[in-house]
């Protein structure tokens, strides 16, 4: 019966587990995804996020399936996308988390280089034993 309480007691605990106060680590998840956008890694982008992730760029909702769909073909025909990240803003509240930024990426294709720009916002949740992206919105911006 001691044993039995124990194991209760300890898979109470577990489910009642508390996220880190470490913004580093949500923004850490940022830098993952599209980390392993660049290198056309699906599994590995999905691998940091949550089953129902989302995607909201300029008014079309994306998941990783279309957003790979679209991306590949890109990297099929040689291109390459390196990206930059600036002025995190950050904010943790229990088991969630959100974040805005500023992206910053650089697409080569064909010896052509083109300069891409967006602010974006991230929401995360904390579910086992770490960050996932449960949302992106991304709006690009048009340098002038």
């Amino acid at each position: 019966m001691k044993y039995l309480s124990l194991m209760l007691a300890s898979l109470l605990l577990a489910a009642c587990q508390t996220a880190p106060q470490d913004t580093p680590a949500v923004e850490d998840v940022i830098r993952a995804y599209f980390d392993r956008i660049s290198h056309n890694d699906k599994a590995g982008a999905q691998a940091v996020c949550t089953e129902d992730y989302t995607l909201v760029e300029d008014g079309k909702i994306w998941n990783n399936d279309s957003l790979f769909a679209f991306v590949a073909p890109l990297f099929e025909q040689g291109a390459t996308i390196t990206y930059r990240f600036e002025n995190f803003h950050t904010t943790i509240h229990g088991n969630s988390a959100w974040t805005y930024y500023e992206n910053y990426g650089l697409m080569t294709m064909g010896g052509e280089d083109t300069p891409l720009h967006w602010t974006e916002s991230a929401f995360f949740r904390y579910e086992g034993w770490q960050w996932k992206m449960t949302l992106l919105h991304s709006t690009h911006i048009r340098e002038e």
